[in-house]
């Protein structure tokens, strides 16, 4: 099966914890740290997950971040998102520039990387 690209992907920065979602706000976080909500519209055809990878510049998004799994019981496939936390997940501080791709992914195939987002880390 051919994957298509994951498609449509959204950024945005809340401040500390989430417990729900960001409401699309952008805020400063509480103390060093901001929450990246990564969103994006799920893929047409069935897929087993998302892999998520993040860099400092578009160019340089290679980095694995998180994967939202179907095995996992929290995962919404039909809502695709991921929160990160800039220090701890992503070793980044106030000012920095993140970037964010996605890939589909299923049984025996991976899909090419999405557009890439990319977002400062408020500070």
């Amino acid at each position: 099966m051919i994957i298509s690209k994951a498609r449509s992907i959204m950024v945005l920065l809340c401040g500390a914890i989430l417990s729900a979602g960001c409401g699309g706000e952008i805020s400063q976080a509480s103390r060093d740290e901001a929450t990246i909500l990564v969103a994006w519209e799920p893929n047409p055809e069935p897929v087993l997950g998302y892999e998520v990878f993040y860099g400092d510049t578009v160019d340089a998004v290679d980095k694995f971040a998180a994967d939202v799994s179907a095995l996992d019981p929290d995962a919404d496939l039909s809502a695709p998102a991921v929160e990160l936390r800039s220090d701890r997940d992503l070793g980044l501080s106030k000012g920095d520039q993140v970037c964010f791709k996605v890939k589909a992914y299923d049984a025996t195939d991976v899909s090419n990387y999405s557009a890439p987002v990319c977002t400062t880390i408020p500070g």
